[in-house]
């Protein structure tokens, strides 16, 4: 009578077959990899090429004129020139690779980029890869100039520019005898634009590092209107005129000096700021002079 063997794998054998299997893997991880890479440039090249030629229908057929810069949703199809409505449009980029003559292809700033197309009576212009970078489209810095040339006055929803460490804000698009005219600058209540996004993501409040050179006559800034990330005691310098600051109504993310003496208003008696070696001291969160006025005597 015959009996079956029940004999099993030996240990030896099973550790051969689970490193042939390692080894497999480990090989064809780099080729799924790549080629997934492949595919999402081969994406982002088609919604580079649907995005320019649907910026050039839609130019056409409004009849724009002067330059215009498109923001493309691939989700939809279609584009759009409204500032607003760009910030909404969910990135779709994911590729890392780079393609000469697109800027950034896929992710831009680290995330899921959105495609931009600049079109002008000439042709399209610039093609890039963006996203995070929306927020700091370039204003015309005259249409907050008034006629006489004397306030900067940044009104309401107007301001888009977020970050101003950028090297072209509206602040330093002024030329140097327009700049020497301004004596006020103001920046009113813009709750849509409200914060510099360029760290991570986080709202931080307006960065005026370097900003205000050339503006050597402007004797009073009104910061109501906005929360303030950051202003350094070299930047206060370049204003040796102000002599009035309205300090803003949102929280000041960071502590502040200011050269000279500076006093607040409080019940008919002037109350004056700490001071330091640098001159008056502006504390953040429990400074409680958000939204008062101060004055340099």
């Amino acid at each position: 009578m015959w009996t079956k063997n029940k004999k099993g794998f030996t240990l030896a054998e099973l550790l051969i077959v689970v490193a042939i299997i390692g080894v497999l893997v480990a090989i064809s991880i780099p080729i799924f990899s790549s080629q997934l890479e492949k595919s999402r440039f081969a994406v982002d090249q088609s919604n580079v090429r649907n995005a320019k030629a649907t910026a050039a229908a839609e130019y056409l057929s409004t009849g724009a004129s002067g330059e215009v810069e498109y923001y493309y949703d691939a989700s939809s199809g279609k584009v759009t020139s409204d500032f607003a409505a760009a910030k909404q449009i969910p990135g779709y980029g994911k590729s890392t690779m780079k393609e000469e003559g697109v800027e950034g292809t896929g992710k831009s700033n680290g995330m899921a980029g959105i495609v931009m197309v600049t079109i002008d009576t000439a042709g399209i212009g610039e093609v890039r890869w963006t996203k995070n970078d929306i927020e700091y489209v370039r204003d015309d810095a005259k249409s907050y100039l008034s006629e006489d040339g004397k306030s900067l006055i940044f009104k309401p929803t107007g301001l888009k520019i977020l970050s101003f460490k950028d090297s072209q804000t509206p602040l330093q698009q002024l030329s140097e005898e327009e700049k020497s005219k301004v004596i006020t600058i103001s920046f009113e209540a813009n709750n849509e634009y409200p914060d510099d996004l360029s760290r991570n993501g986080q709202g931080r409040g307006m960065n005026f590092e370097n900003q205000f050179n050339g503006y050597s006559n402007v004797t009073r800034l009104d910061l109501s209107g906005i929360s303030l990330s950051r202003i350094k005691l070299e930047d206060w310098k370049a204003l040796p005129s102000l002599n009035t600051i309205v300090l803003p109504t949102a929280t000041i993310k960071d502590p502040f000096n200011i050269p000279g003496n500076w006093y607040c208003v409080d019940g008919g008696e002037k109350v004056y700021l700490p001071k330091n070696k640098d001159g008056s001291r502006v504390n953040k969160n429990t400074s409680g002079l958000e939204g008062k006025t101060i004055h340099k005597d």
